[in-house]
């Protein structure tokens, strides 16, 4: 039997629909409000917002068994909170009353598009007569809760394959990393012994080593369409820079911050926050700039270092060993440019180094692909699962 047909189980009714009731009249729709004079390390409740847990407080809003519901940002969200908590004015606390079981009620929520009622202008946001005027399906409470038991389970065997899936991609992940890190390692400790693999500092292989500039040093500031001007946010997690991810200055400031133009092959190392991340500078990017939080690693053609392998060299641990302890001798997450340029990297032939590059991209290809179909496969069960909520409160 499917979670649709138990809604006209052992009903002499032919009809195979309930009857349907306005939210606002088998429930309470609770407001939030401001949390911070309540706010305490030791509170015995929890505040909760549109986005979920935020802290403990000392008081409660909403008793056991409510479901929150985002009154403006993260409207698709709700959550069926079973011990009494406190919300902030950014979701609702939807009350059911004794005719409504709360997990019932809780899974009619997750399958609702809460943000069509978001009003034609403004932000996504909803309000309370909005709630209550939605209309939910309403058998008898033994039928609700024969529903809930099997949406508890069909959901339970969905998201344990979109869990495996989601494992798999982070097995693929770590399959790379693993590779990266294992061939750098036996580089390095080659390098120690042979004379023709050489271990010596960034800066000395590089042409320059500097840094963008923010556009506001010059009395410029962000256009809506311009320069291409690349952030830590504008990169991808394979290390490629997204045009649809940069921001734009104007031409007029691109020229004048001379210091933090980019050219192809320019290395991009971040060294501010997000520290570590790396990517090569295409010349579909081009003409384009960069802040501070990004070190410009232009490598020299005469010193035999190709740019792909030091982008590899950059992302292993033998890297990652030598910036890490920098930061914790820091007030903040950061590297100085000398940082960089200190870096010892383990550097073989130009041939060596064509080939090392080889087999990391087919290694990557390979994680790639799996890491695709992963991501595929947990897609599937997230479809699936819409589905099944789909289902049991189709009408």
């Amino acid at each position: 039997m499917s979670v649709k047909d138990l809604a006209t189980k052992n009903t002499k009714d032919t009809k195979k629909v309930w009857p349907k009731v306005r939210l606002g009249d088998v429930c309470e729709v609770r407001a939030g409000a401001t949390h911070h004079e309540i706010v305490s390390d030791t509170g015995k409740y929890p505040v909760y917002g549109s986005g979920g847990y935020i802290c403990q407080a000392t008081t409660y809003r909403c008793p056991a068994n409510t479901v929150t519901i985002g009154r403006k940002g993260t409207l698709d969200k709700p959550l069926l909170i079973e011990e009494p908590f406190w919300n902030i004015d950014t979701c609702f606390g939807v009350i059911p009353n004794e005719a409504l079981d709360a997990k019932y009620l809780w899974r009619f929520c997750q399958n609702f598009d809460f943000y069509k009622l978001i009003p034609a202008i403004g932000r996504p946001s909803t309000n309370s007569d909005a709630i209550k005027s939605i209309t939910i399906p309403l058998p008898p409470l033994t039928v609700q809760r024969e529903i809930v038991a099997r949406l508890e389970k069909e959901l339970g065997e969905a998201d344990k394959l979109a869990a495996k899936f989601k494992r798999v991609a982070e097995l693929a992940d770590n399959a790379f990393k693993a590779e990266l890190d294992e061939t750098f390692k036996a580089l390095e400790d080659n390098s120690r012994r042979d004379a023709e693999a050489r271990r010596v500092r960034l800066g000395d292989v590089c042409e320059r080593i500097t840094k963008g500039t923010t556009p506001t040093s010059v009395g410029y500031c962000f256009v809506e369409s311009g320069i291409n001007f690349v952030k830590i946010e504008s990169f991808s997690e394979d290390g490629t820079v997204l045009i649809n991810r940069v921001a734009h200055i104007s031409p007029e400031c691109h020229l004048a911050l001379k210091r933090s133009q980019l050219q192809a092959e320019d290395v991009l190392f971040s060294i501010a926050g997000a520290i570590g991340r790396v990517a090569i500078v295409g010349e579909e990017l081009l003409p384009a700039n960069t802040n501070q939080a990004l070190a410009i690693i232009r490598t020299s053609k005469e010193k035999s270092l190709d740019v792909k392998f030091l982008k590899y060299s950059l992302c292993s641990c033998s890297v990652k060993e030598q910036y890490v302890p920098m930061q914790k001798t820091t007030a903040q997450s950061n590297l100085s440019l000398q940082n960089v340029s200190d870096f010892i990297l383990s550097i073989p032939t130009l041939d060596a180094q064509r080939a090392i590059v080889a087999k990391l991209d087919a290694a990557k290809e390979r994680c790639e692909k799996l890491k695709a179909a992963a991501m595929r496969g947990h897609a599937a069960a997230e479809n699936l699962r819409k589905a099944i909520l789909a289902e049991a409160f189709e009408q």
